[in-house]
């Protein structure tokens, strides 16, 4: 493989770099690395549709985005037109577009919101913005138990008294 990088498709795009040591037949050297990663992250962020519009697409180092990188992490994490655009898993086309299943928006299949829905006795009605984060730490406190030291999100605001507390 003579290529000095490929990716992998799905609702974000995953780059990896054909890096000399680490790939069976790498042609990117070490001392490199960082100026072709830093070149493809500007070349992506001039991506353009197909009527030469700038559609947004960034790509992240994973470091960024990740407190902790575990396993084969890509080299970059690629949100094609702020999630608007899918990153296909497929070569050999004479363009970078696809019109016919991975262009979005896509029907909110994955976009940045989310949503969590919780209901019970102790549990204030609400409609606010919250993290993934936020999740761990609210179920902890609805079972009155203690979170772990230095844990990342905080709990959403729930009814003080809990009645699985006074059955334990």
């Amino acid at each position: 493989m003579r290529t000095t990088a490929w990716g992998d498709g799905g609702y974000y795009g995953r780059v990896f770099l054909n890096v000399r040591g680490r790939e069976p037949h790498g042609i990117v050297a070490r001392e490199d690395y960082e100026e072709v990663r830093d070149g493809l992250v500007e070349q992506i962020a001039r991506i353009t549709d197909s009527h030469g519009r700038n559609i947004g697409s960034r790509a992240y180092r994973p470091e960024e985005l990740y407190r902790n990188v575990n396993g084969i992490a890509p080299d970059l994490i690629v949100y094609f037109g702020d999630l608007d655009w899918r990153s296909i898993g497929s070569v050999g086309y004479s363009s970078i577009y696809s019109f016919e299943n991975d262009t979005g928006p896509d029907e909110a299949n994955h976009d940045w919101e989310g949503i969590f829905i919780m209901q019970g006795p102790r549990i204030v009605p609400q409609r606010s913005h919250y993290s993934i984060y936020d999740v761990g730490p609210t179920i902890l406190n609805l079972f009155d138990l203690e979170g772990t030291p230095g844990g990342v999100g905080r709990s959403m605001p729930l009814v003080a008294s809990s009645p699985l507390a006074k059955a334990r």
